[in-house]
């Protein structure tokens, strides 16, 4: 159908860097969704509503994780949305939120679209992908103020006097990590790492 052929041609159009051939595509989706008038038909799963997940999910593509979020907030998700539409986008959002480097809102994301779409959250490589930059990035936080800290200790002195006088909040990378790993699935150990398991490129990702 023509509203899936701009969907899917915006997509395309955002991973090659083409922004306004991207918007061109979306507003001609969003003015046939516009005419439909509503989300009722399941099966297709196309209406005004599905056309912003859409939204958000092509800015995300561009990288601009600004826009994402601004589209992202301008967004309504009813009861009755499709469970595996409200998953994706969650999932989006939480990328749309690593962009933008707010971590802690990005893993909350990850863990909404869990609770909405257990199965295609663990095996979506989008997921991995962002589970694996969220660890890692906790990993260098936690390595920065430890070097701060060991540079700062008086000579004979042990981190972990300092770990007990601040508390563990800033040494938690493996724990960060295995909640994670809860959320995507054993493709992210320790600090995000098992490159068996990787996915093999972007188109891979999943069918939108």
């Amino acid at each position: 159908m023509g509203w899936g052929l701009h969907l899917q041609s915006g997509l395309a159009a955002s991973r090659s860097g083409r922004r306004s051939l991207a918007d061109e595509h979306l507003c001609e989706a969003r003015a046939t969704a516009e005419r439909l008038g509503d989300d009722c038909d399941r099966v297709l799963s196309f209406g005004p509503t599905n056309v912003g997940i859409w939204s958000v999910a092509l800015a995300v593509e561009a990288m601009d994780g600004t826009e994402a979020l601004n589209r992202a907030h301008a967004l309504v998700l009813s009861a009755d949305t499709p469970k595996e539409r409200a998953g994706h986008h969650y999932i989006d959002l939480s990328r749309a939120y690593l962009l933008h480097g707010d971590r802690r809102r990005a893993f909350d994301a990850l863990l909404t679209a869990k609770l909405i779409a257990p199965a295609q959250t663990r095996y979506n490589p989008m997921v991995h992908e962002t589970a694996r930059a969220l660890a890692r990035a906790e990993a260098r936080a936690v390595d920065s103020v430890q070097h701060a800290m060991t540079r700062m200790e008086p000579t004979g002195c042990r981190i972990t006097r300092y770990r007990a006088r601040i508390g563990s909040a800033f040494f938690q990378p493996l724990t960060v990590a295995t909640v994670f790993a809860m959320v995507a699935g054993s493709a992210v150990g320790a600090y995000g790492v098992n490159r068996s398991r990787e996915p093999q490129s972007r188109d891979q990702s999943c069918s939108r």
